[in-house]
């Protein structure tokens, strides 16, 4: 495991160069008919880990009770994975032993699946990926001799840089940034978005989160312009509660950003308002909203509301461009995930009426 120098406080969550299905096991569960076994599945498939636990199909107006957890103490993370026998645990929210329940004809609140979905997050990236590669070696008919599941011995590997070409194997050229930026965009990857973080650490010589956001600081400030007091990311601006930024900065921020010859790369990154992204499902009758480049951003702390954003560009009706940024404080309580969506409802319907008036 990595030192705390290269962990966000967003979840404590690691901040690794190693990414297998952005380092979480995907969980679903989907109902059959009333009173039969509902269907549980996984990705990523591999011998690290399998799941345990009851999961029933419930009557259509029953609510839906589903717990997933990491381990038998019930927590979310996935410690276990380096050890042979790792299961993750699905339950109803009564205890471990409970059966979870699903009402038949179950959709999700939010995005309007057929499938509950949830995930437990991978605490020790690198043995799951040694585990994942391994298998896939055995699937390509490949004798490793090396026990599939066990914690990466980091020890062996050599030193960094020390790799000659004459030993490669293979190689693999990911997708341009630009691809990666998309992802990270438009569903609010905070996954990618640390990592992101730590690609420009890297470009200026430094490997620690902190010295990372000091040099991002460093770029914002000196290359961009912003006003140092408009923003403020003392821990990682990805998804932290204590990152901060005021709206009139944000724009200045978009408005310096649509100059250079990449704006159309980072505008097409963002959804589109009511299309596509983590916004795809709502303000479907907002004027305008195929003109609307957004990114979205929730903060919720001890079930509040304590910052809902958009921040993006439109195309107004008339045909000017603009950046724009609505922020909404202190929303108040969370219920229902669906809460968070009347707000951002809201701020949809005014992003609507700037497009047909501007």
């Amino acid at each position: 495991m990595r030192s705390r120098t290269q962990r966000v406080p967003n979840g404590d969550v690691l901040i690794s160069p190693i990414l297998v299905n952005e380092n979480v096991i995907d969980v679903t569960l989907s109902p059959t008919s009333a009173g039969q076994a509902a269907t549980l599945d996984w990705r990523s498939r591999t011998s690290a880990m399998t799941m345990q636990g009851i999961a029933n199909t419930a009557a259509p107006s029953s609510a839906a009770d589903i717990v997933t957890s990491g381990d038998a103490l019930g927590e979310g993370p996935l410690s276990c994975l380096a050890s042979p026998g790792c299961k993750g645990t699905i339950s109803g929210a009564a205890s471990l032993s409970a059966p979870a329940a699903i009402p038949a004809g179950y959709v999700s609140p939010l995005v309007g699946n057929v499938l509950y979905v949830s995930n437990l997050r991978v605490n020790d990236p690198p043995s799951f990926a040694r585990t994942a590669f391994i298998d896939a070696l055995a699937r390509a008919g490949v004798t490793v001799a090396a026990p599939a599941v066990q914690r990466n011995d980091t020890s062996r590997l050599p030193a960094s840089q020390s790799y000659s070409g004459a030993t490669q194997v293979a190689s693999y050229t990911s997708l341009p940034y630009s691809e990666i930026a998309k992802l990270i965009l438009k569903v609010s990857l905070n996954t990618g978005a640390n990592l992101s973080l730590m690609y420009q650490g890297l470009t200026k010589g430094v490997r620690t989160v902190n010295d990372a956001l000091a040099t991002e600081r460093q770029y914002l400030t000196g290359m961009l312009g912003l006003d140092p007091a408009g923003f403020d990311f003392p821990t990682n601006g990805s998804g932290s509660p204590d990152s901060r930024a005021t709206a009139r900065t944000t724009a200045q921020l978009l408005t310096t950003m649509s100059r250079p010859p990449i704006y159309p790369v980072y505008r097409n990154a963002l959804s589109i308002l009511g299309v596509d992204g983590s916004l795809a499902g709502i303000s479907k009758d907002v004027p305008g909203k195929e003109h609307i480049a957004v990114k979205s951003g929730a903060t919720v702390t001890n079930g509040q509301m304590i910052a809902m954003n958009m921040a993006g560009y439109m195309d107004t009706k008339s045909g000017r461009r603009l950046s724009y940024a609505l922020f909404v404080n202190n929303a108040g309580p969370v219920t229902e995930l669906t809460d968070t969506l009347e707000v951002f409802n809201d701020e949809a319907t005014i992003l609507g009426i700037v497009y047909a008036r501007c």
